[in-house]
């Protein structure tokens, strides 16, 4: 049996959009694969949490929304 906290996070989480739990690890990916390339793999070996701009995180956010967007319209997915 769950608790009531347990409950309200689980129709929290039911009410979120498909659209936005596909959005949240592409861009993590992105950002990550943007490092790489303008920063190298030795950044990933000594990552610091300076290093994170917000302004990389929200490029990286919106390019992860059209990804997401397109591949699901390809699919003929509902993106609701």
């Amino acid at each position: 049996m769950m608790s009531k906290t347990g409950e309200r996070l689980l129709r929290i989480w039911i009410r979120v959009p498909r659209f936005i739990k596909r959005m949240i690890p592409l861009s993590i990916t992105l950002y990550v694969i943007g490092m790489v390339i303008t920063n190298g793999v030795d950044t990933l070996w000594h990552f610091d949490f300076a290093l994170v701009k917000g302004s990389d995180l929200v490029i990286s956010l919106v390019g992860a929304s059209i990804l997401v967007a397109a591949l699901s319209q390809r699919k003929g997915e509902d993106t609701t």
